[in-house]
């Protein structure tokens, strides 16, 4: 099974029936139109709502041998006193046939804590499994059943969750104000829950003993201390960030960051701005595959991010070859994607031109190397400056197509934690510092980019650059000026360091 947020639905699908291989598509450009016909069951809660529909219409949740389906019901309630819990999640997961279990649904407590869902039934022995989960709290024992008999009606399953717990932040900088910072709490050296302040909140936290580890990304010395979370009061962690490094003059910024509006990340668009804020992050580029979307912008407010995060429109132009390209800024066209470019059959010349006529000021060859991409796969030769590659039908693309072009700003040199320099074990696959060397000795001096990549709330600004700012205030920061720094160059990739050169004749 899959799961995506879409618009801000919770999806889950089968991903094979998604990844079906009846659909083919030509690559030399030839018959590429098929039909398929897809069943999508929407409910107005949890996905138990949403699968109960389809036994009538004969249709099974997921597409795998089964015998039929039986109703499986339990509740959720409070180990102490056995009280109800609301609002927790039930993830139901399925052994396949070598025991491994997969997750499957995922049910929410309603307010007498129950849940309930049509589950499949099979001949042979296969069990399903139920953990419960809700903020503030310990996850419950695992609850394992065997999968019911066809006509069979199981067992109700009852999962306890323990006490909830609450801590009180309060994050200042060195003057009195507010401040964001990324809260780790640690317990023997492991983490155990994170969470993404501005200031100060409550937020509900299991109870225990734990190391709080505060930063504020590269610039800020990092706070540790202990705090206990009880049963009764909140916790109290007051803390003040201290700067450690001065980047007067310079702004810092991740142009490679995703949230909920791109199919492939569940992050909330609020959220992310506060994981930004978190890692001291000041300008965030929404790069999502395959739409162009102000989302970031019309919640910062709200998000309480406003006065440290400048979020600027961008996409991740996803083509699937010749590359990724991250462009920005760029201006949403009113339509529900905002007016991504269709990129198919396209060379890297042509897409680039694209960008350019989309109004993009800036353009990035994202991830080159890391695992083969693209000047891996055109085999582009440091010393030529050229690809080794001639067919062009090899890469889906029509004959004459342009396999490279110079005319990118830059090219991520960081894309999180992957190396830069070349590895013996993968040269082809490795060595962006020594694309980038070549590029300065072809005369065409690329800028370098860092960037996390980043799907999760996790990575933000590991790694990021700093460009040259008129400002030193997020909140009054320009886009041309970022325009103008990564298209002179005057960009500093970082993973944690932040160095001033001055040379003197």
């Amino acid at each position: 099974m899959g799961a995506a947020n879409i618009s801000g639905i919770e999806a889950t699908f089968d991903a094979n029936q998604a990844l079906s291989n009846s659909l083919h598509v030509d690559p030399a450009g030839g018959a590429d139109t098929a039909t398929a016909h897809l069943l999508f069951s929407v409910g107005a809660g949890d996905s138990g709502t949403a699968t109960e529909a389809l036994p009538a219409l004969g249709a099974l949740p997921i597409s795998i041998p089964a015998d039929g389906q039986a109703v499986v019901s339990g509740r959720v309630v409070t180990t102490e006193g056995e009280a109800p819990v609301s609002g927790a999640v039930v993830d139901v997961q399925l052994s396949d046939t070598t025991g491994t279990m997969h997750s499957i649904e995922r049910l929410i407590t309603d307010e007498e804590g129950r849940f309930s869902a049509s589950l499949l039934t099979f001949a042979e022995a296969r069990s399903y499994r139920f953990v419960a989960s809700d903020p503030g709290r310990h996850p419950s024992a695992a609850v394992e059943i065997p999968a019911p008999e066809s006509g069979v009606s199981p067992s109700a399953v009852v999962l306890h969750l323990g006490a909830q717990g609450r801590l009180s932040y309060d994050l200042t900088d060195s003057d009195g104000n507010p401040s964001p910072g990324l809260i780790q709490l640690r317990q023997e050296g492991a983490k155990r829950q994170t969470i993404y302040a501005v200031g100060s909140g409550v937020e509900l936290v299991p109870p225990g003993s734990y190391e709080a580890v505060v930063t504020r990304g590269f610039e800020y010395e990092p706070v540790r201390v202990p705090v206990v979370v009880g049963l009764t009061d909140p916790a109290s962690l007051v803390v003040v960030m201290k700067r450690i490094i001065d980047t007067h003059g310079y702004l810092s910024s991740d142009t490679h960051v995703h949230s909920a509006p791109s199919p492939d990340s569940r992050v909330d668009p609020a959220l992310r701005l506060r994981t930004v804020a978190a890692a001291g992050v000041e300008v965030m580029i929404a790069s999502d595959h395959e739409i162009i979307t102000d989302r970031h912008a019309q919640v910062l407010a709200s998000s309480g991010a406003a006065p440290f995060v400048l979020p600027i429109v961008g996409e991740e132009m996803t083509a699937t070859v010749p590359e990724h390209n991250t462009m920005f800024p760029v201006i949403p066209d009113g339509t529900p994607r905002g007016g991504p470019i269709p990129w198919y059959q396209m060379d890297i010349a042509q897409i680039v031109k694209a960008q350019r006529d989309r109004g993009a000021g800036v353009v990035l060859l994202n991830h080159p190397r890391n695992g083969c991409n693209y000047l891996c796969l055109i085999g582009w030769d440091r010393i030529t400056g050229l690809p080794t590659m001639t067919d062009e039908a090899r890469l889906g693309l029509k004959p004459g197509a342009a396999l490279w072009t110079w005319t990118y700003d830059g090219l991520e040199y960081l894309n999180g934690f992957s190396g830069v320099f070349t590895r013996p074990e993968a040269p082809e696959a490795s060595g962006v510092f020594e694309d980038w060397q070549a590029g300065l000795n072809h005369g065409h001096p690329w800028t370098a980019a860092g960037s996390s990549d980043s799907h999760s709330p996790e990575g933000i600004g590991y790694a990021r650059s700093y460009f040259a700012s008129s400002t030193d205030d997020p909140a009054k920061a320009l886009e041309s000026d970022m325009v103008s720094a990564y298209v002179k160059g005057d960009v500093l990739v970082s993973a944690g360091a932040f160095a001033r050169v001055e040379a003197v004749a």
